[in-house]
């Protein structure tokens, strides 16, 4: 237990420095509060500190907390620049290149936090003063069901042989065979061409027979390749060890009784997988233990001694871990309510959410249901960061939860990110790639794909699935688009519109570059086994992305007729397609805007007989719309499409000018064709 406790903080301390490191350099770049780099330093002081408890240094862990506070302070006074905030961790990062028990004796982290304590308002420390914890005790509270350790904990043989190696050494192995690969891919490229050339003239059988030997070469070599990967892989089962002695410091500093279960089931990952899985890993365990798990006087009829799980298991080319514990459960309605008070969605958006996609509603930044920031939680910055760190190593995470019967977090990842199989596709002139383990089907049926283009979704195995275009999500001019690849991640289904599937293909991956980030949008690259560089998206990103093209308004031309014209205007799809739909059928010409902006460019170009408005919208909301178009036009009918329907919005709106009033949760097709009615002329 000591040795493994050691080598846990010898890891600890070089990855805290590299940390410390990239906050400072954040820090300095960062340009004024609204600054991304500011939250990606938050995110990266928020590990820091989770991993400072993690292995008993609770003196850093109360100084990255107070470094958050400071920071968050700094940002909610609008300060333009963070240069002294980055010189004081600048000092921090040569004192962790001392050995741990040097490093804990440093006086420069207690001196560190007292000034920047003295620096923050009085009542900003007594609200968010981290309570001291215990050092790590001996975890007895690990469980494993029987019959199970043989696949966690493979009986070691006797005859076998070890030594170790330095891990730099296996990765520098590694990467010199993937250059040679990418090499031979080249020669055999080339080769295969002059093969090609000189069958015309010399003995072609005889260079037949030279191309075979040098593909059973080359065969070799892919497996000789194969076997230095292996080198790479490490089982899960110590990571997860050491979640759970985290999860029971955790549990016993907040005086809650937990049992901890860890089953690792002989899952293997490469490192640099397991390594990036870290900081998410412990996000989720600290939001388990913090939010979901209960004090054993607010169980009720539950055993008072609550349960977490930590697993792993293997499912194809990817693996799956989980973290399950029995608490109180997400509420779907409070999430909502909370998301929208914190003006992170629109009370119309959040209402259209069902319970599974509010649940996702936790991993937005600065989402956070507690109101008082504390040691451990309330900034919002965990299950963010966490995703976003999963996504960037081509994983996903989903969460499923039953109020009152606890919460189930499953994170998806490649089992290893240095080679993986692919489906290659091209967007806007750009080559990208989509892990072959996502893809379940391509579409290249012309009238197929241009419907599900206009519609943004599409029938797949009789569910409807969202389609996304690939060239929008890169902020790109859009090309033929002539195929629809459909995949599945994490189980949310979804399809991206490409110009062409380029077929499958075994990818070395490499990290993107700064050059190639395009808004952060691409998560890493990759090169084809003849040298051919091609991107990886992120792609489960892009899924949960607004499905028009940067905003236009679309026009719909289903019916063209002189019967009059529509504007409907909501920033949901849905809604959209919904009241898009029953109007065309009506025999109407419909136009359409996903706000109030839009909305005006419609009306500037086009001629609108009625417009149809939602209310709450980013950007310019309905009755800021309303106003702007009575400013100019007294004639134009507007009809509000809500969902509130107090009798105070009705007067606020009439008071602008609307001409009826039609509430969403009372909306019927025939309801909303007599308001038409009144104002366009239907065909019989």
């Amino acid at each position: 237990m000591a040795d493994r406790l050691d080598g846990l903080r010898d890891k600890y301390r070089v990855a805290a420095r590299d940390r410390l490191s990239r906050i400072c350099q954040l820090l300095r770049e960062a340009e004024g509060p609204k600054d991304v780099r500011l939250t990606e330093a938050m995110a990266e002081l928020h590990a820091v500190k989770g991993e400072s408890s993690m292995v008993g240094f609770e003196a850093m862990s109360r100084l990255s907390h107070t470094l958050e506070s400071y920071v968050a302070y700094r940002r909610s006074s609008a300060e333009a620049s963070y240069l002294e905030v980055a010189n004081a961790v600048d000092s921090l990062v040569s004192v962790f290149d001392q050995n741990y028990a040097q490093l804990t004796d440093d006086p420069s982290i207690e001196e560190l936090m007292s000034e920047l304590s003295a620096a923050l308002p009085a009542d900003n420390m007594a609200s968010q003063a981290p309570r001291r914890t215990a050092e790590p005790p001996e975890h007895k509270g690990a469980a494993r069901k029987p019959g199970r350790e043989s696949a966690a904990s493979p009986t070691p043989d006797v005859r076998a042989r070890y030594t170790r190696i330095d891990a730099k050494r296996v990765d520098e192995l590694c990467d010199a065979i993937a250059e040679a690969i990418l090499h031979l891919g080249g020669i055999e490229a080339e080769f295969a061409q002059v093969v090609g050339l000189l069958t015309h003239y010399q003995n072609g059988n005889r260079l037949a027979s030279l191309r075979q030997k040098f593909t059973s070469v080359r065969s070799e070599f892919n497996d000789v390749a194969a076997s230095a990967w292996a080198l790479r892989l490490v089982s899960v089962a110590p990571r997860l060890e050491e979640l759970a002695q985290y999860a029971a410091t955790l549990a016993k500093s907040l005086n809650k009784d937990v049992q901890i279960e860890v089953e690792a089931g002989g899952v293997e990952l490469e490192r640099n997988v397991l390594d990036e899985l870290a900081e998410p890993l412990m996000h989720i365990v600290r939001n388990a233990i913090d939010h979901g798990i209960e004090r054993p006087s607010d169980r009720g009829v539950k055993q008072q001694v609550g349960r977490l799980r930590c697993s792993a298991e293997s499912r194809g080319s990817s693996a799956v871990l989980l973290i399950e514990d029995d608490g109180a459960g997400l509420n779907a309605t409070a999430i909502r309510d909370r998301a929208v008070g914190l003006g992170l969605v629109s009370r119309e958006r959040a209402s259209f959410l069902a319970d599974a996609d509010a649940f996702d509603l936790i991993f937005l930044e600065n989402f956070t249901q507690r109101d008082v920031v504390t040691a451990i939680s309330g900034r919002g910055i965990g299950l963010s960061a966490a995703r976003r760190k999963v996504e960037a190593i081509g994983g996903a995470i989903r969460v499923e939860s039953t109020p009152g019967q606890g919460t189930r977090f499953e994170i998806l990842v490649p089992s290893t990110l240095s080679r993986e199989r692919v489906l290659l596709v091209e967007a806007a002139n750009t080559r990208c790639c989509i892990p072959a383990r996502w893809a379940k089907a391509v579409v290249t049926d012309s009238r197929a794909v241009a419907e599900a283009k206009s519609k943004h979704y599409t029938n797949y195995g009789g569910r409807l699935v969202v389609v996304r275009s690939v060239a929008d999500w890169l902020a790109l001019p859009c090309g033929n688009e002539t195929a629809l690849v459909v995949v599945e991640i994490a189980g949310r289904d979804g399809a991206f519109l490409v110009d062409r599937v380029l077929g499958e293909s075994d990818i070395l991956r490499l990290s993107a570059d700064a050059m190639l980030s395009l808004g952060q949008r691409i998560e890493a690259s990759g090169t084809t086994e003849d040298g051919e560089v091609v991107l990886f998206l992120r792609w489960a990103e892009a899924l949960r992305a607004n499905p028009h093209r940067r905003g236009e308004a679309l026009e719909s031309q289903v019916k063209a007729n002189k019967s009059g014209t529509v504007l409907v205007v909501d920033d949901s799809p849905v809604i959209r397609d919904i009241v898009s739909e029953l109007l065309v059928n009506a025999g109407l010409k419909v136009l359409t805007a996903e706000n109030g902006r839009f909305a005006i460019q419609v009306l500037n170009s086009h001629s609108c007989d009625l417009v149809i408005s939602d209310v709450e919208m980013p950007e310019l909301s309905g009755l800021e719309l309303l106003e702007h178009i009575r400013k100019t036009n007294d004639t134009l009918p507007v009809v509000m499409l809500t969902t509130r329907s107090s009798p105070e919005s009705r007067r606020k709106a009439a008071s602008l000018g609307a001409n009826a009033y039609v509430v969403k949760s009372e909306f019927r097709g025939s309801i909303l064709l007599d308001v038409v009615r009144q104002f366009v002329e239907l065909p019989a």
